[in-house]
């Protein structure tokens, strides 16, 4: 019975070829709407569709026994498919471990372009991963939602207050967002929905950094030339505005008005007035009066320092040497340390301030020590002067009684 029926097919279709009469053939339906209608499933261990005459064919492979079922594009089928015409061939391949296995995707292929009849080696376009949905571009085993091997590019207009050209969000939270024909923005950095945001943009061949601002806080020019509140900056760093460097510490005082300061750590010194030793910031200020003001740190210059005037702070004076009680050393006392010594008492030695340099505060301060000790002994001696002052004239005076004394007794001789 089997073979009656596939005989009498087989005279149908002869009947068909030789007759000319074209007619659509329908099976499982009385009203066929193409050449071949099939209502209902139809079983193909491979089809071949010529897509433009010859020049395209399109091929659908059946399962290869490993779990792979393909379709090619402008090729010859078979397990290894070669060109059918000069240009690119395609591959659509629908790969998994097992039939239906949650490990399936699917992947587009394309071969290059190369002659007619040539070997195709494979090269990835994009790939689907079943299982988790992830989509890969140049890669068959995308491991992230979307993952390309190799550069991106994103066209198109700038929509000012959407979503722009090319935007980047981390779900509920901030977003990056690039905008390539703005005039008020470029890289846009922002938190979320609220109105924290850095924009980065090029602005006058210039380029500048903003916060919560369309315009640049920073700008880099292409000379190198960097300014912090200053556009154009004329320099390699032009900054408007006060500057601060160093490390946290204790806020400036309440009147101070620093434009520039500089910053260390705290640091302990000792003033002259043998106080207990202080706790500072160490800082370097320059006020908006142009006065410059260190505290609490020190100064070193390699070379010579030249002012008109150097103003020293000072907790404390030598007037100490007026007091009642001072031990003021005798001349002949100082001689005798000298002579001992080879310097003055409570001086430093020539060694002592080569080894350890000189404090020019120290220095005022013994100096003026020494010259007050001065004017105390000169005060002295002045006393002393004026009592032989007196005591000679005196003397004169006396001597002067005695010459018209005996100047009247030779008289009356």
């Amino acid at each position: 019975m089997k073979f009656s029926i596939n005989l009498f097919y087989s005279i149908f279709l002869f009947l068909l070829a030789t007759t000319g009469y074209a007619q659509n053939v329908g099976i499982g339906t009385t009203s066929p709407t193409e050449l071949l209608h099939v209502n209902g499933t139809s079983f193909h261990k491979g089809i071949k569709v010529d897509i433009t005459n010859g020049a395209s064919v399109m091929y659908i492979q059946p399962n290869d026994g490993a779990g792979n079922y393909q379709q090619y594009w402008n090729t010859l089928g078979g397990t290894t498919p070669v060109r059918l015409a000069t240009g690119i061939a395609f591959n659509e391949h629908f790969t998994s471990v097992t039939a239906n296995s949650t490990a399936s995707n699917y992947q587009m292929r394309y071969g290059g372009y190369g002659a007619a009849g040539s070997a195709i080696s494979w090269s990835p376009g994009f790939s689907v991963n079943y299982s988790n949905g992830f989509f890969g571009i140049k890669t068959n085993q995308p491991a992230h939602a979307l993952d390309v091997n190799g550069d991106a590019r994103v066209q198109g207009n700038d929509l000012l207050g959407g979503t722009g050209n090319f935007r980047i969000h981390g779900g509920t939270g901030g977003f990056i967002e690039l905008k390539t024909k703005s005039p008020d923005f470029g890289v846009i950095i922002r938190d979320g929905a609220s109105t924290q945001f850095g924009n980065i943009e090029v602005e006058n061949n210039t380029l500048a950094i903003g916060y919560r601002v369309n315009s640049g806080h920073i700008f880099i020019e292409q000379g190198g030339n960097v300014g912090i509140g200053k556009s154009n900056p004329g320099s390699k760093l032009d900054v408007n505005g006060g500057i601060r460097w160093g490390t946290a510490g204790a806020s400036l005082g309440t009147g101070q008005g620093a434009n520039m300061e500089l910053r260390g750590t705290g640091t302990p010194y000792i003033d002259f007035s043998n106080d207990a030793t202080t706790d500072y910031d160490a800082r370097l200020i320059l006020k908006t009066n142009n006065r410059l003001t260190l505290e609490g740190a020190e100064f070193n210059v390699l070379n010579t320092v030249s002012a008109k005037r150097i103003k020293v702070t000072a907790s404390g004076y030598p007037d100490y040497v007026f007091e009642e009680g001072y031990d003021l050393k005798t001349l002949k006392q100082v001689a005798q340390h000298i002579s001992d010594k080879g310097h003055l008492p409570g001086v430093p030695s020539e060694k002592e301030i080569v080894k350890n340099g000189l404090d020019i505060n120290d220095q005022s301060m013994w100096q003026m020590e020494k010259i007050e000790e001065l004017f105390l002994h000169m005060i002295e001696n002045e006393k002393r002067v004026d009592a032989l002052v007196k005591e000679v004239e005196i003397l004169k005076k006396e001597n002067q009684q005695l010459k018209e004394k005996n100047s009247q007794l030779k008289h009356k001789q």
